[in-house]
C-alpha cells in the first residue's frame, strides 16, 4: 500500500499522527505478546524466528480482537474485510510451488524424443 497523495500539509500531520498512534499500539500488543511467550526475555535474545512467530501471533491475535469486538458493535464493521495471515499465504503458495515441481517432473519422465 502506498502513501495518499495529500491535499494539504495538515492532511500529511494527521496521516503521520495516526501512523505514530497506530506504532504506538502495535508495538504495546507485540510486547504484551512476547511477555506472554518469553516472560523476562530481550528482544536480543529471541532470535528472527522467534521475533516473526510473535508478529504472526500479534496479528492474528489483533484480527481476532478486532472480529469480536465488531461481532459485538456492527458500526464498526466495514462493507468489505479481507484478512489472509501471512502463514497462510506461504503455505498456499509452498503447495503450488511443490505441485508444479511434481508435474513438471511427471512431464519430463513421460517425455520423449520419438523412435530412438
Amino acid at each position: 500500500m502506498d502513501l495518499p497523495n495529500f491535499n494539504s500539509p495538515e492532511d500529511q500531520s494527521e496521516y503521520a499522527e495516526l501512523f505514530e498512534q497506530q506504532v504506538a499500539t502495535y508495538w504495546k500488543l507485540f510486547h504484551r505478546t512476547k511477555e506472554q511467550f518469553f516472560p523476562g526475555y530481550s528482544y536480543e535474545h529471541l532470535g528472527g524466528r522467534n521475533l516473526q512467530v510473535l508478529r504472526e501471533i500479534t496479528t492474528e491475535v489483533m484480527y481476532n480482537t478486532t472480529e469480536a469486538f465488531e461481532r459485538k458493535h456492527p458500526e464498526y464493521k466495514p462493507e468489505t474485510d479481507v484478512f489472509i495471515p501471512r502463514s497462510t499465504i506461504k503455505e498456499t503458495v509452498k503447495e503450488a510451488f511443490d505441485e508444479y515441481i511434481d508435474n513438471v517432473s511427471t512431464s519430463l519422465q513421460n517425455f520423449s524424443l520419438g523412435d530412438s
